[in-house]
């Protein structure tokens, strides 16, 4: 039996299921428990991790790095990976999951396991990808694909999306990852605006100019009780994401992943 432990224990479990010369690809066995692919806690986790058999290799990294099975307890984005070989054969199994703590109602709304619950408008075309160089996490990523007609460029989650929220105020906070190829590009006072439509026909804009982003992954976080917005949060009709790029003429792929909403307490 293998066991890594600490002080608040994370363990690998092994047991031994068949003998060395009957194994095949189906006899190394991996399994996480502890923590869930995609969700979000609070508080410091301890995954526990299982594998078959016990002479199998084993290796354990986090966030790509070797991983000697200490309490997760920072705020930030984790991918566990676990693999175990046994004879040349492998078995792998990882988790991603988010440490944020002091908050509370997490809400996931999207992690594009598939596209359904969009529209567009002006210059964006949409399509799901699985490549995993524009995927921040498992599941999928919102590919939108700006042709170069419009400087502006719309994605719009409707109240018909399967996890639409329209009634916001248990949350404080909307967070999401969007993903630039060339952030240069961008419009330098206006890069993106994160529009909550009311009922009304009025809009709460939050604008972020081009210095907030970097070529990549740029995360977002939208703080929905701020005092100058005067947002009651009490009904929204739909959610846009608006790019625009300082020409118009630019034509431009980029990305949305992890669309959440959760109190932060301050």
């Amino acid at each position: 039996m293998r066991r890594w432990r600490t002080v608040v224990s994370i363990a690998v479990l092994a047991f031994l299921a068949i003998a060395l010369a009957g194994c095949d690809d189906t006899a190394v066995v991996v399994d996480i428990t502890g923590v869930e692919d995609g969700a979000a806690y609070s508080e410091a986790v301890t995954p526990v991790i299982v594998v078959e058999p016990e002479n199998a290799e084993v290796s354990i990294t986090l966030n790509g790095q070797p991983y000697d099975g200490g309490p997760i307890s920072e705020n930030g984005d984790y991918t566990l990976t676990v693999t175990a070989t046994l004879d040349d054969k492998s078995r792998s199994q990882s988790v991603s999951f988010k440490i944020m703590l002091g908050v509370s109602n997490y809400y996931l709304i999207d992690n594009f396991a598939g596209l359904d619950g969009f529209s567009t408008e002006n210059d964006a075309a949409l399509s799901h990808t699985t490549d995993p160089a524009f995927v921040k996490s498992a599941g999928g990523a919102l590919k939108v694909t700006k042709s170069g007609s419009d400087a502006r460029s719309m994605t719009r989650l409707r109240n018909y999306h399967a996890r639409f929220v329209t009634d916001l105020t248990p949350y404080n906070r909307l967070g999401f990852w969007v993903y630039f190829p060339q952030a240069s590009l961008l419009r330098e006072d206006v890069a993106l605006q994160v529009c909550f439509w009311l009922p009304s026909g009025g809009k709460i804009n939050y604008t972020y100019p081009a210095a907030d982003f970097v070529d990549g992954w740029n995360y977002v976080e939208v703080d929905l009780a701020d005092p100058e917005k005067y947002f009651t949060r009490t009904s929204v009709d739909l959610i846009e994401f608006q790019v625009r790029t300082a020409d118009g003429a630019t034509a431009m792929d980029y990305y949305y992943d992890d669309i959440a909403l959760w109190w932060r307490q301050d």
